[in-house]
């Protein structure tokens, strides 16, 4: 009787695939299965759902228990067979938002940043630790398990249990089975298709549809033709947009089609999102923050979800897509099963590098996952993974030795990010990202000398400043900050902005790319008086008062917003002051300001607090 271990078991719509799977499974239906997460509410419903459907789909046979937390992790995993991974470590709030929201302050959109980009590498630094922790407690309880990888993102952290751990490691996605099939269909070629046969090989979402025929029939040239029709009818401005156009006219200029979605790849490559030609995205129907977008969707109707799957004494299962069960099922019963995995390059493709984790046909028998020999990609196709490559393998470094310039050098060699950002403001960036997600990551520790001459604060510097109250746009006299006079603020009817994770007041948020100025209105309550600085961090012009008093002007924007870029010594006597920051939107290139107090003089001090 095999032992299943679920890491993530929150999940309960995938459990309710992979688990559900095994529960159809001869071979698995007699079970333990062992569900494992971190938030009691998740872990409960899972456990209910599941207790459910072994009764209505397998009579009861399988044994389910729920684990919860750390503390009870190692039990979950003894004697396990196989462990499936689905964790997401950080969530919605407050780490995706964070992967988001701080770099478009530095002027970098991307769509999902769950596999690459910037969003990708710092998914990575926070999972793999964990993953790490699972692997070490299983080389002691399960050493013999195979480890099922279904956690973005993929090659990275397939590529770190590889190489860092000795747990047998798969990675699985579903973009493989379905990408025949869905390119036929978006093409009205699947009607006429009755002995499909395909190959497919890369690295994962980036893997190449290499060939694709109706038994001997060759399918390219004819969806070579309709996807460049496609695409030229549907990117004039206006039309309706495929939802698959980024991959179409991929096509077009490779010469073969992607596995993973549209929305995926176009922030893969340098192509697509690009700030000095945002018509692109409008052409190409390419959806930024496409991810937190969904998450929101999901959080809002988990709660009727919940009900259907928990509650719903009628609720079945037909087996899945989803590899998992397949995968087990051919280790069990020693009959072999085909899959596209992701393993460790071991001259499968010869021009992808060794160290790489790549996507390939594998067999699955009692032996295990064995990847097949692929030989060399089309040089163009094979370039193109390299670039994603480059990132994979600097990341896993970064997370398996705590190099700060590993981790730099991996957001250096993106190829979106490089395509937008200087290396300085990727280096800005990637330290930013470090503050906000704070203890979520692991320490690191840069081995080169950091940039001279930058300012940076002493010791005796605040916390950023919390919120502020922010005035309706007002009008630009003479199309600058400095012709922006002091308003008296009204508290009553100026709304509250609250600072983001990191101290950042993102006014972009609210207001889009308007132009003209607002002004942010904070008092302080002084306790000790006497020389102070004001530090204000600003990617717009700004113009600061003190009690109604200009103390400083700073017209020029500049991009992205640093958390000390301009500072000025201002004498306070004890009692409430008020600060007001006229700030510059220019049209939606000014995001926001950080505030924060320093104290010149050493020794103890007690900085202004709110009022």
């Amino acid at each position: 009787m095999p032992k299943i271990t679920f890491m993530g078991a929150g999940s309960t719509i995938f459990v309710k695939n992979v688990i559900g799977d095994s529960l159809l499974t001869p071979a698995l239906q007699n079970s333990e299965i062992a569900l494992y997460d971190i938030d009691a509410t998740r872990l409960k419903e899972s456990k209910q759902m599941l207790d459910i459907l072994n009764t209505n789909i397998n009579q009861g046979r399988a044994r389910i228990s729920a684990y919860l937390g750390v503390a009870n992790r190692k039990a979950a995993l003894k004697g396990a067979n196989y462990v499936v991974n689905a964790i997401q470590v950080g969530g919605y709030k407050p780490s995706t938002v964070i992967d988001f929201e701080i770099p478009k302050r530095f002027g970098l959109r991307q769509t999902i940043a769950d596999t690459l980009g910037i969003g990708g590498i710092f998914r990575a630094m926070r999972t793999i630790p964990v993953m790490l922790d699972f692997a070490h407690e299983m080389e002691g309880v399960c050493p013999d398990a195979w480890l099922l990888n279904y956690t973005n993102p993929m090659s990275m952290l397939t590529g770190a249990m590889l190489r860092g751990t000795n747990i047998r490691t798969v990675g699985l996605c579903h973009s493989v089975q379905v990408c025949a099939d869905g390119l036929l269909r978006n093409l009205g070629l699947s009607k006429g298709v009755s002995k499909i046969r395909w190959n497919i090989a890369g690295i994962n979402h980036m893997a190449w549809l290499l060939e694709i025929a109706d038994g001997d029939v060759d399918l390219y040239p004819e969806i070579r033709k309709r996807a460049a029709s496609l695409v030229a009818e549907t990117r004039r401005k206006g039309a309706t947009k495929n939802w698959d156009m980024v991959r179409l006219d991929m096509i077009r200029h490779f010469g073969h089609y992607i596995t993973e979605s549209s929305e995926h790849n176009a922030e893969y490559t340098p192509y697509w999102i690009k700030s000095q030609f945002p018509g692109i995205i409008e052409e190409f129907g390419i959806p930024l923050d496409e991810y937190p977008r969904r998450c929101i969707n999901q959080i809002a109707s988990w709660k009727k979800q919940s009900v259907e799957l928990t509650r719903s004494t009628n609720l079945n299962h037909a087996r899945s897509h989803e590899y998992g069960s397949y995968i087990m099922e051919a280790m069990e019963t020693d009959i072999p099963y085909r899959i596209g995995g992701n393993v460790l390059n071991k001259g499968l493709i010869t021009n992808l590098p060794a160290n790489a984790v790549v996507e390939v046909p594998c067999m699955v028998d009692r032996n295990g996952v064995q990847g097949c020999h692929v030989g060399a990609l089309p040089e163009q196709c094979a370039a193109l993974n390299r670039t994603n490559i480059n990132v994979h393998l600097m990341a896993v470094e970064a997370a398996l030795t705590g190099n700060k310039d590993a981790l730099y050098q991996a957001a250096y060699l993106d190829p979106h990010t490089a395509a937008e950002l200087p290396l300085d403001k990727i280096r800005d960036l990637c330290d930013a990202l470090i503050q906000a997600h704070g203890n979520m990551l692991p320490e690191f520790k840069s081995r080169v000398a950091s940039q001279p001459n930058k300012w940076k604060p002493n010791a005796l510097v605040s916390d950023f400043t919390s919120s502020f109250q922010i005035s309706s746009i007002q009008k630009k006299p003479g199309g600058s900050v400095e012709g922006a006079g002091y308003i008296r603020p009204d508290y009553k009817t100026w709304k509250m902005v609250k600072a983001q994770h990191g101290g950042f007041i993102n006014v972009h948020e609210k207001l889009g790319d308007k132009d003209g100025i607002v002004y942010l209105a904070r008092k302080f309550k002084v306790v000790d008086a006497g020389k102070w600085e004001i530090l204000l961090g600003h990617d717009g012009g700004a113009r600061l008062f003190v009690d109604g008093e200009s103390v400083l002007c700073v017209p020029e924007g500049k991009n992205p917003a640093e958390e000390y870029r301009s500072k000025v010594a201002v004498k306070l006597a004890k009692g409430t002051l008020e600060v007001v920051v006229a700030f510059d939107l220019n049209a939606g290139k000014g995001w926001g300001i950080f505030l924060s107090w320093g104290k010149p003089a050493k020794g103890k001090a007690k900085f202004p607090v709110d009022a």
